[in-house]
């Protein structure tokens, strides 16, 4: 692949000791400039902002700000229902919420003890891996606009189009799907859908491949990226950074493969890794987890058709699941049913914990429960807000013109900031 020189940022510090990389010295008698970056920016997936401190455009020191879209989503989901707590769970991701809404519900069927049909395990999966690939769709696009190359850009974005009717014809919604369930997701696979995803996997392949040789082979869009943005593999683990940021640092680390959940145990898929962490690592890792992502969908396709139709959640009121009902049942049997319905489950007492591999890394939920219908505490380990801690020194040395990229590439969710 052509490309240039590396980059080599500053190792950080103090910013103002008088040199930075590539052998640029700062003019000592020179005041900083400053500058606030967002909090709305096309690189940045919800509210966050940055407090620039520059020489010319070289980059001194960033300060980040989060809190700017606080809703409060643990301290309400423990002021809910056990079940009822998922719509706001859906909302710490924009596109793929259904991955925060699983990590959720299988820390509940944990306490609860429960074991949900083994369609819903697969639905579950299959709904997972599509929302990974429209987050990761959506960075794509945001690097490319960024970087001014709008044809990409609008090519990730029907791509992402074409995952999300898929994502609206399986649950009903492109955002926020609010599909899953304790102890199963609301509905089966769709009669035609599998022959929808047919028609929409070459298309999205064949957009990645375009994306790809426009942008990944084109020697400005390398220049742009090689070098920039570095985070090597110790200080990732020293963050507690995870996902594909910590991939492309060369830790092949996956919830996935390395404490599997679902069904990913019975999957087929590889892990891609990068070499030193920088944004051209980032982006590729991210094309090909789109890849690995569409392939796992057809599998999870293709194990649903043989299973065929039958249960796809527990039939129990208690658990907010529905019934129809043949007009034989008495009154007090509906009143019975619909109050459990309402009510949701009493969790026994106990504490419990499920993490899933989200598309910005390791997404978990810690719950304790004291033996009644609402949760005790709700707490969430949310890997954006891990990624947006670190940036201060990804960008200490850089330029002006790195920051978008590295937002792109970062993709970090303001929700789960801000939670």
């Amino acid at each position: 692949m052509p490309g240039s020189s590396s980059h080599t940022p500053s190792s950080g510090g103090g910013g103002r000791s008088g040199a930075l990389a590539d052998g640029i010295r700062l003019d000592m008698n020179r005041a900083p400039q400053r500058m606030e970056f967002g909090p709305h920016h096309p690189a940045v997936r919800g509210a966050l902002a940055l407090k620039l401190e520059l020489d010319g455009e070289r980059i001194l020191e960033a300060e980040i700000e989060i809190g700017f879209g606080h809703r409060g989503v643990e301290a309400k989901a423990e002021a809910l229902a056990w079940h009822r707590a998922i719509p706001y769970i859906d909302r710490l991701q924009s596109q793929s919420a259904m991955m925060a809404a699983t990590a959720y519900v299988l820390a509940v069927e944990k306490l609860l003890g429960l074991e949900p049909p083994l369609r819903a395990a697969w639905l579950r999966t299959l709904g997972c891996e599509l929302g990974r690939m429209a987050d990761h769709l959506a960075r794509l696009a945001s690097l490319a606009r960024v970087l001014g190359a709008e044809a990409p850009a609008a090519w990730a974005l029907g791509a992402r189009a074409r995952i999300g009717a898929l994502l609206e014809a399986l649950t009903g919604s492109q955002a926020g799907q609010q599909y899953v369930r304790i102890g199963g997701v609301a509905g089966p696979l769709p009669p035609d859908w599998v022959a929808h995803l047919r028609g929409v996997g070459p298309a999205v392949l064949a957009a990645l491949d375009d994306f790809d040789a426009v942008l990944g082979q084109n020697r400005i869009f390398v220049d742009r990226l090689r070098g920039r943005g570095v985070l090597n593999a110790q200080a990732c683990l020293g963050y507690g950074i995870s996902g594909p940021l910590l991939r492309a640092a060369g830790v092949a680390a996956d919830l996935r493969r390395d404490e599997p959940y679902l069904v990913y145990d019975e999957l087929a898929f590889d892990l891609p890794v990068g070499l030193v962490g920088d944004n051209l690592d980032r982006y590729r890792v991210c094309l090909e987890e789109l890849r690995q992502s569409l392939a796992l969908v057809n599998q999870c396709a293709t194990r649903l058709q043989a299973l065929g139709t039958g249960d796809h959640r527990l039939k129990d009121p208690a658990l907010g699941s529905m019934r129809e009902w043949s007009g034989d049942e008495s009154l007090e049997e509906r009143i019975r049913w619909g109050r459990a319905h309402v009510a949701g489950p009493s969790v026994p007492r106990g504490e419990a914990g499920a993490r899933v591999e989200s598309s910005n890394g390791e997404l978990g939920f810690y719950l304790v429960s004291d033996g009644s219908a609402t949760p005790r505490r709700v707490r969430c380990r949310a890997p954006s807000f891990f990624n947006a801690q670190v940036l201060a020194q990804i960008l200490r040395g850089q330029t002006l013109g790195d920051v978008g990229p590295t937002l792109a590439l970062a993709n970090i969710e303001g929700a789960e900031c801000d939670r």
